[in-house]
């Protein structure tokens, strides 16, 4: 696990970039990465509580808003295309079959387990509006 200096190194370097190229590194460089990284370690934050300040760094040079709407913006894309599936072939695709199956079946799996910490979820939401819970 890095420690608050890599962790604040890293961080500035995240925002020079940032600054420099007016997005973020793609997600194959080492600094995309590691943001990748960090965007699943603040959705855990969300949820239990940030001791680090880590998510309020991110919140103030409003990085958090462009990893938040990036990720937003892939979710729904993939689920436009389980909809668009489901219109095609008249069904949702198993579960076990690779990309969108198993990206639904892991869905499904967060989303259940955020239903019992949080009812106004959006996604689950569009889960239940088009019965791909039901499943």
């Amino acid at each position: 696990m890095m420690g608050n200096k890599s962790w604040n190194e890293n961080f500035e370097m995240l925002k020079r970039y940032r600054e420099e190229h007016g997005k973020l590194p793609p997600t194959n460089e080492k600094l995309g990465s590691w943001m990748k990284y960090q965007r699943a370690i603040l959705k855990q934050l969300k949820v239990t509580g940030d001791t680090n300040n880590r998510l309020e760094k991110f919140e103030e040079h409003g990085v958090l808003d462009d990893l938040i709407s990036k990720n937003e913006k892939l979710w729904n894309e993939k689920f436009e295309k389980l909809i668009r599936y489901r219109e095609e072939h008249g069904k949702l695709p198993p579960g076990n079959e690779k990309g969108l199956g198993m990206w639904m079946r892991n869905q499904k799996a967060i989303l259940k387990k955020l239903k019992v910490t949080d009812g106004t979820n959006d996604r689950l939401e569009k889960f239940e509006e088009h019965g791909v819970m039901d499943k």
